[in-house]
């Protein structure tokens, strides 16, 4: 039996979106606080990958406002262009 009995569930899209990532040379690190770290021209900065209008848990809320009163940036990612907009990339039609 392994002493981690009930791994984390992973949301259904975060191949898909950590996989956008790295073809943009991002380099994506799956650690906590959150989902993840990804490290991006010289940053790095925490993400959350969502599917859908899933909720955060109280400590991952508790995180983020930290991030937030001491100005520290953090992403979700629920789609592509999120992906897209926290690297600075754009998008053509």
């Amino acid at each position: 039996m392994s002493l981690n009995r009930y791994a984390k569930r992973r949301d259904t899209n975060e191949s898909e979106l950590v996989a956008i990532a790295k073809q943009f040379g991002a380099l994506w690190v799956q650690e906590g606080p959150l989902d993840g770290w990804v490290g991006f021209q010289g940053r790095w900065t925490p993400v959350e990958i969502k599917h859908g209008k899933n909720r955060y848990t109280d400590f991952r809320n508790l995180f983020l406002a930290k991030c937030l009163s001491h100005r520290v940036p953090h992403f979700t990612w629920r789609t592509e262009r999120d992906v897209f907009e926290s690297l600075g990339a754009q998008q053509t039609a």
